[in-house]
Protein backbone atom coordinates (compact mmCIF):
# COMPACT_ATOMS: atom_id res chain seq x y z
CA UNK A 1 0.00 0.00 0.00
CA UNK A 2 1.28 3.04 -0.66
CA UNK A 3 1.74 6.22 1.49
CA UNK A 4 -0.90 9.06 1.94
CA UNK A 5 -2.56 11.70 3.71
CA UNK A 6 -4.93 10.92 6.62
CA UNK A 7 -8.22 12.45 6.25
CA UNK A 8 -11.11 13.82 8.64
CA UNK A 9 -12.81 10.71 9.04
CA UNK A 10 -10.42 7.69 8.33
CA UNK A 11 -10.34 4.55 10.68
CA UNK A 12 -6.96 4.71 12.20
CA UNK A 13 -4.64 2.39 14.42
CA UNK A 14 -2.60 4.17 16.97
CA UNK A 15 0.16 2.04 17.95
CA UNK A 16 1.86 3.86 20.98
CA UNK A 17 5.66 3.62 22.65
CA UNK A 18 4.66 0.94 25.15
CA UNK A 19 3.29 -1.53 22.05
CA UNK A 20 -0.49 -0.62 23.01
CA UNK A 21 -3.14 -0.05 20.19
CA UNK A 22 -6.04 1.85 20.21
CA UNK A 23 -8.62 2.01 16.66
CA UNK A 24 -10.44 5.54 16.32
CA UNK A 25 -11.68 8.16 13.10
CA UNK A 26 -9.04 10.43 12.85
CA UNK A 27 -10.18 14.11 13.28
CA UNK A 28 -6.22 15.58 13.05
CA UNK A 29 -3.22 16.65 14.03
CA UNK A 30 -2.74 19.48 16.00
CA UNK A 31 0.60 21.71 16.51
CA UNK A 32 1.21 24.30 19.50
CA UNK A 33 4.05 26.61 19.41
CA UNK A 34 5.84 27.75 22.63
CA UNK A 35 8.13 29.98 23.18
CA UNK A 36 11.20 27.42 22.33
CA UNK A 37 9.58 24.23 21.38
CA UNK A 38 6.56 23.19 19.30
CA UNK A 39 4.52 20.07 20.13
CA UNK A 40 2.49 18.39 17.80
CA UNK A 41 -0.98 16.38 19.17
CA UNK A 42 -3.02 13.54 17.38
CA UNK A 43 -6.69 13.82 18.01
CA UNK A 44 -8.65 10.89 17.46
CA UNK A 45 -12.39 9.45 18.19
CA UNK A 46 -13.02 6.61 19.94
CA UNK A 47 -15.95 4.27 19.21
CA UNK A 48 -19.63 4.91 21.65
CA UNK A 49 -19.38 3.28 24.83
CA UNK A 50 -23.01 1.98 26.12
CA UNK A 51 -23.08 2.81 29.83
CA UNK A 52 -26.04 2.86 32.31
CA UNK A 53 -26.60 6.28 31.29
CA UNK A 54 -26.46 6.46 27.98
CA UNK A 55 -24.09 6.33 25.29
CA UNK A 56 -20.56 8.27 26.41
CA UNK A 57 -18.55 9.55 23.35
CA UNK A 58 -14.61 10.47 23.87
CA UNK A 59 -12.17 12.40 22.14
CA UNK A 60 -8.68 11.42 22.22
CA UNK A 61 -6.02 14.18 22.33
CA UNK A 62 -2.50 12.58 22.74
CA UNK A 63 1.03 14.28 22.20
CA UNK A 64 2.49 12.20 19.48
CA UNK A 65 5.78 11.68 21.31
CA UNK A 66 4.32 8.80 22.85
CA UNK A 67 2.88 7.34 19.49
CA UNK A 68 5.45 4.80 17.72
CA UNK A 69 2.71 4.91 14.72
CA UNK A 70 -0.51 6.11 13.20
CA UNK A 71 -1.89 3.92 10.08
CA UNK A 72 -4.66 3.70 7.97
CA UNK A 73 -6.77 1.14 8.91
CA UNK A 74 -9.08 -0.65 6.69
CA UNK A 75 -10.25 -4.25 8.02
Amino acid sequence: MENRNLIKGDAIVVEYDDNTFDLGIFVKFVFVEYVEDMKCFLMYERSPIRTDSGMKEEIRFVEINGVKEVRYYNP
